[in-house]
């Protein structure tokens, strides 16, 4: 059980015996604090205040960082100071009831038992920085932000294999599905009440019902995003933690160290990216990182120079590690290769890791190709190319947009076997030389067309709300965890994002990009060169580490791994044996190797997972 998690169950016909849930979750080693009695209990498994109770018998289970305190207590006038997040939590909603996750402005995954009407109301924040896992029967209703302690219970042992399929393939279908059938997950922005006959979840937040704003210039513009960031920052900042920045030198890394600088005290923020060794720079032609751009940074903020990761963790050692804390497989995104940042975090003594995830996502990228490319990745070709054709373009136009979307990197490649590759996976749409070859015709045809029908407001919110943002928010929520790090995202600030919304289109692009709004608001604070540098992708930085150069090397042992499975092993229950044959060849091709090591890796850790899986479960409740 790590520390910090939090379990829950109420009894929904009183049939439950609480004893027999808390001797299933005491393992031995490990001691449970909880609230108990006949309908409903709260455990915890140490003394850091996951769990609330006051006089009236109302009791909330949770985790919290809410970053609007005073805003909230103003509002509601809530005279007496709250003890803690969750205290404030607690007397918000006795006061606003279901309407209380709408007000707040931070991290949190809470439950709160209503003594007056008997009833169980769960949440989640905005965006999903913090899970909160759920089983629900005519029974009874358990909750937890750790699935590995749902595991340990009945309902936890039939596996859900449209969710394995979905991992071995890196999509992200339904949100709310998890590794188990029974165990759901609560989507960001949503809220769930469960009393003894009916269960209600509902949404509460949309970032698409944000109204418009009066700003009406780029300075205007600029001011109120930095000093939205501003806040966001300080209010993040702990006093007790000392802080990290994940660095890369590139715009949204660099204002977040921006921000730090200008609260905290220079000599106690930490600095850290990825720095490819000697030996791979010399080894790799045309390969780079950013390491010059972020220590520039540092040394135009006075920080101490940043850490070099220059190594990364065994793969299979590193997922056996992972599948041990969090119990569960997942899309690992980038986190799983960050372990190096985490673990020199950690021997600094860091408890709060700052990124700039979010930019890209919410202010600064979000009109870039990435929103159809992620779309793209969610339809068959031939239904994007149905849409292209509907909006008007002619086939040429469709044909081009839709294929540079998927092939962009594929096909700077001009091997056939990628082609043929392309063909067979994206349903056949028929790609003809002259555009498959022509960059300039791809983006002459691209460019207008697609910035015409696809406002800013509209990819913003699609990445808000996409599988892919919560997926990578919940594996840097489960691996940075495992190392004692708090991530924190300014960028993703609630008041962030809807104010960015609000803002005019016109003013979120011009002709210096898309990031004009960030960009003026940088002014003066960083060097030009990196305000204006433009986004391309490196092979090493803060946030994607040099995990391509040391593909060879390491995933010789991830493919050995997975080819000394016997053929009776469960994984090929969900994966056939000849799709991890032609999978181990390999295709030699920087876009489909992403995919296929991703496959690999998802593979190796489903394997870790079932053989975990093997373990007694708890079948008496």
């Amino acid at each position: 059980m790590r520390a910090g998690n939090f379990i829950g169950v109420f009894s929904r016909n009183g049939t439950v015996s609480m004893p027999a849930v808390h001797a299933a979750l005491c393992n031995g080693d490990v001691s449970v604090f909880g609230s108990v009695n006949n309908e409903v209990a709260f455990f915890q498994n140490d003394r850091k205040g996951n769990i609330v109770k006051d006089d009236d018998g109302w009791v909330i289970c949770g985790k919290a960082e809410i970053y609007n305190r005073e805003d909230v207590c103003k509002k509601l006038a809530i005279g007496n100071q709250p003890a803690n997040d969750l205290e404030l939590i607690l007397q918000a909603f006795k006061k606003t009831g279901s309407s209380t996750p709408g007000l707040l402005n931070g991290a949190f995954s809470f439950a709160i038992w209503d003594p007056q009407t008997e009833a169980l109301f769960a949440a989640r924040d905005h965006i999903g920085l913090f899970p909160l896992f759920y089983f629900i029967s005519e029974r009874l209703f358990f909750f937890s932000d750790s699935i590995k302690l749902l595991s340990k219970f009945a309902f936890a042992r039939c596996l859900n294999n449209s969710k394995i399929i979905q991992l071995l393939q890196k999509t992200y279908g339904d949100k709310e599905q998890t590794i188990f059938e029974e165990i759901q997950s609560l989507s960001p922005a949503y809220s769930i009440c469960v009393d003894r006959k009916k269960s209600v979840c509902r949404k509460y937040w949309a970032l698409s019902a944000v109204l418009p704003s009066r700003v009406q210039n780029l300075e205007d513009a600029a001011e109120g995003l930095q000093d939205r960031l501003l806040i966001a920052m300080r209010t993040r900042l702990d006093g007790d933690l000392n802080v990290g920045i994940e660095l890369s030198g590139g715009l949204d890394s660099s204002s977040i160290a921006v921000l730090a600088s200008q609260i905290a005290d220079r000599k106690e923020l930490f600095a850290f990216s990825n720095v490819l060794p000697v030996a791979h720079k010399q080894s790799f032609a045309g390969f780079s990182d950013e390491w010059d751009k972020a220590t520039m940074v540092a040394d135009h903020l006075g920080l101490p120079a940043p850490t070099a990761i220059d190594h990364i963790e065994d793969p299979v050692t590193l997922s056996e590690s992972i599948i041990e804390q969090a119990g569960i497989p997942f899309n690992f995104y980038l986190s799983f290769y960050q372990t190096g940042i985490y673990k020199a975090a950690a021997c600094q003594g860091v408890g709060a890791l700052f990124s700039g995830f979010g930019g890209d996502e919410g202010i600064s990228m979000q009109v870039g190709q990435r929103y159809v490319v992620s779309m793209v990745r969610q339809l068959q070709l031939q239904s994007l190319f149905c849409h292209y054709s509907k909006m008007g373009l002619f086939r040429g136009k469709a044909v081009v947009a839709t294929a540079y979307q998927v092939g962009r990197y594929a096909l700077r490649n001009k091997h056939r076997e990628n082609r043929r590759y392309l063909l067979n996976r994206y349903n056949h749409l028929l790609f003809t030389n002259d555009l498959l070859e022509d960059d300039l015709n791809r983006k002459q045809y691209l460019g207008d067309d697609y910035f015409k029908h696809y406002s800013p407001g509209e990819r913003m919110n699609f990445f808000m709300t996409s599988g892919g943002t919560t997926a990578r928010l919940e594996s840097g929520y489960f691996i940075s965890g495992a190392y004692g790090l708090s991530y924190k995202y300014p960028f993703l600030d609630v008041s962030v994002l809807e104010y960015f919304y609000s803002l005019p289109d016109a003013l979120k692009v011009n002709a210096d990009g898309d990031r004009a709004v960030l960009r003026k608001a940088m002014e003066g604070l960083l060097p030009a060169s990196i305000i204006n540098q433009p986004k391309q992708p490196a092979i090493a930085s803060a946030t994607v580490p040099f995990h391509r150069v040391e593909r060879e090397r390491h995933f010789e042992r991830v493919k050995d791994y997975l080819m000394s499975l016997s053929e009776s092993h469960q994984l090929f229950d969900f994966w056939d044996r000849n799709k991890l044959s032609s999978l181990r060849l390999g295709v030699h091709n920087s876009y489909i190797e992403g995919k296929y090591y991703d496959q690999l890796l998802a593979g190796m850790m489903l394997s870790l997972f079932l053989q975990q899986q093997k373990a007694t479960t708890f079948h008496e409740i």
